[in-house]
C-alpha cells in the first residue's frame, strides 16, 4: 500500500476580533421617614402598679394555701418596690 501524506498549510499569522459592549445600568431609590411619638408613660404606671399588686396577693394566697410563711411582708415589699423602679427606669429609657 502507498501511504499517503497529508500537508496542511497553515498562516503564521492569526487575526483576533474583539468586540466589547458596555451597558449602564441607573437606579434611583427614594426613602421616606416617619416619626411618630405616642406617649403612655401613665398608663404603664398604672397597668405596672396593678400587675405587681397582683403579684402580691398571688403570693398571699399562695402563703394561705401551703399554711407556712416563707415569703414575708419584707420580701412582698422589696419585689414591689424593684418592679416599680424597673418599669420607670424603662419608661424614662424609651
Amino acid at each position: 500500500m502507498k501511504e499517503q501524506l497529508l500537508i496542511l498549510k497553515v498562516p503564521l499569522t492569526t487575526t483576533t476580533t474583539t468586540t466589547t459592549s458596555t451597558t449602564t445600568t441607573t437606579t434611583t431609590t427614594t426613602t421616606t421617614t416617619t416619626t411618630t411619638t405616642t406617649t403612655t408613660t401613665t398608663t404603664t404606671t398604672t397597668t405596672t402598679t396593678t400587675t405587681t399588686i397582683i403579684l402580691i396577693i398571688k403570693m398571699l394566697i399562695f402563703n394561705k394555701i401551703n399554711s407556712y410563711s416563707f415569703i414575708s411582708y419584707k420580701d412582698m415589699l422589696v419585689v414591689f418596690i424593684v418592679t416599680q423602679i424597673r418599669f420607670v427606669a424603662i419608661n424614662w429609657y424609651f
